[in-house]
C-alpha cells in the first residue's frame, strides 16, 4: 500500500452540546468500531480483532451519528481542541485564505502546505476546498498515531481526512505519511458508512429453471439505490450483485430491481437454497452473519 499524505482529503454515540460558535464539545471516549471484513478495499490488520467476518477496532474519540454540520466561523479560536482547529480550517478554506491555512499547520508541515497553496496545482486545490468547506459534515475523530485523525464529508467530493497533532497548547494540522492498514480501513468505514442489511420484498421468480436456461428475479428494495446480493448458503458464496438503477439491474423503476440469473450459476442440477439481501454498499464476499432464515429462498435447477 502506498503512503498517503493526509491534508484534506454497537458505535458510541456522543451527546453533543454546542458552544457559542456551534462547535461541538470535544469529549473523546473509548469505543469499538465494527467494520465488515468484506468491505471493498479492506486490508488485513493484526491490530483489529476478527470475529465472524467483522473487524473490531478499540478506539478513543467521538462519532457523530448522521454527521454534524460544520458552520464556518471567522471568530478567533485558540485551537485548544481538534474541533476548533477544524472550524478554523473550514473558514480558511472557504475564504481561500492562504496565510491562515499555512498558520494552522505544524512547523514540520508548513513547507508541504506552502507548496500546495502556492504550487502549480493551487488553483485546483482551492477550487475543491472552497466548494467543499461550506458543505462539510463532521463524521468522527479518533486518537491516531500520537495525533488525532478527523473524518469529514461533503455531498460533492465525499470523504475528507485531516490529521492533527498537539503543538504546545494548540492542535495543528499536520501532513501524515501513513502506511498502516488501520488508517486505510477506518477511512473506508467512514467512506461507505456500512449499515446492517435489510430484507428485500415482493420477490418474484419461478420455482424451477433448466440448467442451460435463465430466469429473472424481480424484487423491491427497502430504499431506492441500495445494492442487492444473491448468495448461496454455507459458506455464503456470492453469485450475483446488482444495484437499484445501476449495475445488473434490468428494471428502470426506482426501488424495483430485476436480476437475470442463469441456471449454471448453481454449478449442477438440483434444488438450491440461496439468500437475497440488500445493503447500502457493494460487497466482494458475503459475511456468514448474512445467512439468516428470513432471507432464504429456494429454486430447482433441472437438467
Amino acid at each position: 500500500m502506498k503512503s498517503r499524505l493526509v491534508i484534506l482529503g454497537g458505535l458510541l454515540l456522543m451527546a453533543l452540546f454546542a458552544s457559542p460558535q456551534n462547535i461541538p464539545t470535544f469529549n473523546p471516549q473509548p469505543f469499538k468500531l465494527y467494520i465488515p471484513a468484506f468491505l471493498p478495499g479492506i486490508m488485513e490488520d493484526a491490530s483489529a480483532e476478527l470475529r465472524n467476518d467483522t473487524m473490531i477496532y478499540s478506539l478513543e474519540g467521538q462519532v457523530f451519528k448522521g454527521g454534524y454540520k460544520i458552520a464556518a466561523t471567522s471568530a478567533p479560536l485558540p485551537l485548544i481542541n481538534p474541533w476548533q482547529t477544524l472550524y478554523a480550517m473550514t473558514d480558511a478554506y472557504a475564504k481561500r485564505n492562504k496565510q491562515k491555512i499555512i498558520d494552522l499547520y505544524s512547523p514540520d508541515s508548513k513547507a508541504k502546505i506552502q507548496n500546495v497553496v502556492n504550487g502549480p496545482n493551487a488553483a485546483k486545490f482551492f477550487e475543491v476546498v472552497s466548494k467543499a468547506a461550506p458543505k462539510l459534515e463532521l463524521l468522527a475523530g479518533v486518537n491516531y498515531q500520537n495525533g488525532f485523525a478527523v473524518y469529514t464529508q461533503d455531498d460533492e467530493y465525499g470523504l475528507h481526512e485531516n490529521y492533527m497533532k498537539k503543538v504546545g497548547d494548540a492542535y495543528r494540522l499536520s501532513a501524515l505519511s501513513d502506511k498502516s492498514p488501520t488508517g486505510w480501513n477506518l477511512a473506508l468505514y467512514f467512506k461507505f458508512d456500512p449499515k446492517p442489511l435489510l430484507p428485500v420484498s415482493n420477490v418474484s421468480m419461478p420455482d424451477s429453471i433448466k440448467y442451460d436456461d435463465s430466469t429473472t428475479i424481480r424484487l423491491t428494495v427497502p430504499v431506492a439505490g441500495r445494492w442487492v446480493g444473491v448468495s448461496l448458503g454455507q459458506p455464503g458464496l456470492l453469485i450475483m450483485m446488482a444495484q437499484d438503477n445501476g449495475m445488473n439491474d434490468f428494471d428502470p423503476s426506482p426501488g424495483r430491481v430485476a436480476i437475470h440469473v442463469k441456471g449454471n450459476m448453481f454449478f449442477n442440477p438440483g434444488t438450491y437454497e440461496f439468500y437475497i439481501y440488500s445493503l447500502n454498499f457493494p460487497v466482494q464476499r458475503v459475511s456468514m452473519n448474512f445467512i439468516k432464515p428470513e432471507l432464504k429462498y429456494s429454486i430447482k435447477i433441472a437438467e
